[in-house]
C-alpha cells in the first residue's frame, strides 16, 4: 500500500459547466463534476465529434440554473431540452400551472423578455410571477 488513508468525509467535490465545441462552436452544454469529469472526456458516445471543451466553475445548488442559462443564450445544437431549474418557466409549465396560453405567454415575453428555444418558449420565472396577475 502506498499513501496515507484518507477520510472518505474529507472528498471535496467541484461542479462545473462543460461546454463542448466543434471548431468555434458550442455544440453541448452539460453539467458535470470533478469526480466524473474524466471518465465523461473519455466516452467518445458524449464526446466523439468535438474538438475541444472548456469548463466554468459552478456551486451544486446553482449547477441547473447556470446550465438553462446557458443553453438559452448560446443555443447548442446536440442539447434538446433545459434541465429542470427553478429559473426559467417555459409556456408549457405556464399553461399546465398557471392556464397562462401561448398567445398570453408571447405578450408577457414583449413585455418583459424572453427566449426561444427548439421550438419552445422561455422566460425568467421573476419576471413571469411578476406579471400575470
Amino acid at each position: 500500500m502506498t499513501g496515507t488513508k484518507q477520510s472518505l468525509n474529507n472528498i471535496k467535490v467541484e461542479y462545473y459547466i462543460i461546454f463542448l465545441w466543434a471548431n468555434d462552436v458550442i455544440m453541448r452544454i452539460d453539467r458535470i463534476n470533478s469526480i466524473t469529469i474524466n471518465k465523461y472526456l473519455y466516452d467518445k458516445s458524449k464526446t466523439g465529434f468535438y474538438t475541444h471543451y472548456s469548463l466554468e466553475n459552478v456551486n451544486e445548488s446553482n449547477a441547473d440554473n447556470k446550465k438553462a442559462e446557458y443553453i438559452l443564450k448560446y443555443k447548442p445544437g446536440d442539447n434538446n431540452t433545459l434541465p429542470y431549474n427553478n429559473m426559467f418557466i417555459s409556456n408549457h409549465q405556464a399553461r399546465s400551472k398557471y392556464k397562462v396560453y401561448k398567445n398570453d405567454f408571447k405578450k408577457m415575453i414583449k413585455e418583459s423578455g424572453g427566449y426561444e428555444f427548439n421550438g419552445v418558449l422561455y422566460m425568467k420565472i421573476n419576471d413571469f410571477i411578476a406579471i400575470k396577475d
